[in-house]
């Protein structure tokens, strides 16, 4: 089968889960939340800054059932002044690509909920992990 993603940016992740599995979505969620949160818990930019989803989109190409297992893959995608996207590709086990997706994760203020600029640790992360610059607009 043909690679249907070109090598633009490198995929950060690569999780295959069942989704009948009550885990399914814990699984996702440290896949793709332990090679980029570079903010711990007890930093100043963590006890300042919160992200929060701000748009998700999806494209179906195939259906996915309940009891199907499938692969998510996950790359950074644009990096702008307060916000960073997430692209996301999702297979099925048999190699039948289902859906693309993307999210885009905007850094709020904790105290005015406001967007703010993405700390500078973030940034350093999310840039290393885009595999090249992520200049702001």
């Amino acid at each position: 089968m043909p690679n249907r993603y070109p090598a633009k940016r490198p995929w950060i992740s690569h999780s295959r889960i069942a989704s009948g599995c009550a885990s399914a979505k814990r699984i996702c969620k440290v896949s793709c939340t332990t090679r980029i949160t570079s903010c711990s818990p007890r930093s100043d930019a963590s006890r300042i800054c919160a992200s929060s989803i701000g748009e998700a989109r999806v494209r179906y190409h195939a259906p996915l059932r309940f009891d199907d297992e499938y692969d998510i893959k996950v790359r950074v995608g644009e990096i702008r002044h307060s916000s960073w996207g997430f692209d996301y590709a999702i297979d099925r086990a048999d190699g039948t690509h289902c859906a693309d997706a993307s999210t885009i994760q905007v850094m709020l203020d904790r105290s005015t909920g406001r967007a703010t600029r993405i700390p500078p640790e973030l940034r350093e992360t999310l840039v290393t992990a885009r595999g090249r610059a992520g200049q702001p607009r």
